[in-house]
């Protein structure tokens, strides 16, 4: 070997240590980037796992949001129906008072009427007497003058 030779092997021992260095750090690039990837792989199929289960929450909620809508409709009407037919049935029976009463008032009135005229036969039938009874004093009275 001569002199010549040496620089030029100790640059090619050079130049394919930096090879091989560069071949290494090309594999741990390249293995750096395939575990980024994999870890970007892994979040977006997380993300897409957790999008997954908020849209099925959300659809849970608005179904039974629904639910809960339909029931309480359903209760409003129910009461509405049943309040509806309490009031109708309290009509029903002040009505039925009011006929009752307006019965009884008319049976009073007329017994009152009744009661009435009688008094007011008897009322004639004492003046009758009362000038029945004044006429024969007055007789009785002048007979003895």
């Amino acid at each position: 070997m001569t002199q010549g030779e040496e620089p030029q092997l100790g640059e090619s021992r050079e130049f394919e240590r930096l090879r091989e260095t560069i071949a290494v750090m090309r594999e741990m690039l390249e293995t750096a980037r395939r575990q980024e990837e994999a870890q970007i792989q892994a979040a977006v199929a997380a993300q897409a796992d957790q999008i997954g289960q908020l849209k099925a929450t959300v659809q849970a909620l608005r179904e039974a949001l629904e639910l809960a809508h339909r029931a309480t409709d359903e209760a409003v009407q129910d009461v509405t129906s049943r309040f509806s037919a309490e009031i109708d049935q309290m009509r029903q029976i002040a009505q039925a008072l009011r006929d009752k009463l307006d019965a009884e008032r008319m049976g009073h009135d007329r017994s009152m009427q009744a009661a009435i005229q009688r008094l007011e036969a008897e009322n004639a039938e004492l003046r009758r007497t009362v000038q029945i009874l004044r006429d024969a004093l007055e007789r009785k009275t002048s007979r003895m003058k």
